[in-house]
């Protein structure tokens, strides 16, 4: 029977949390845009909203493959209060969509929602030296900040009319 180091199982435990955290601001982020796609009426915003649920729904599948391998030292040199204090920031930004909510409303909750996300992959990436885990963790939060930047272009093309 093999013994389980105390520190390893701990090790364990949170890289599922790390993991299960980033797959829940996904899940989250996904099935936002699929609330806001019924929400929005002009073929650009419904466009823009789908495409980010399926970029999510990609962001998911890709953390669901992550191997374990690199994943000590992002747990050692990570300090869970910061992610504490970034997933207390993201929960801020969990508002749902109001039933009287405008596209412009959506895209601003969208916006800052895509901003939380971003902050969370950077300090994941920022704080590994590991090239995969790390470019991994750079290519999300990339991505993210694409995201924000595709949702304040379509903001502000629906505000200047």
């Amino acid at each position: 029977m093999k013994k389980h180091k105390t520190s390893d199982i701990i090790k364990d435990m949170l890289l599922e949390m790390i993991i299960n955290s980033a797959i829940i601001f996904e899940q989250d982020s996904m099935d936002f845009y699929c609330n806001a796609v019924e929400k929005a009426h002009e073929p650009e915003s419904r466009n823009l909203l789908v495409m980010l649920m399926r970029e999510e729904e990609n962001h998911i599948e890709k953390l669901r493959s992550i191997s374990r391998r690199g994943f000590d030292e992002v747990i050692q040199s990570v300090d869970t209060r910061e992610i504490q204090l970034l997933d207390g920031e993201y929960v801020e930004k969990q508002r749902k969509i109001s039933a009287d909510a405008t596209v412009s409303e959506i895209l601003k909750l969208a916006m800052e929602r895509e901003t939380a996300s971003y902050q969370f992959y950077s300090l994941l990436a920022d704080r590994t030296k590991i090239e995969p885990v790390k470019n991994l963790f750079a290519f999300l939060a990339k991505q993210e900040s694409d995201h924000r930047k595709y949702i304040e272009t379509e903001y502000n093309r629906l505000n200047k009319k």
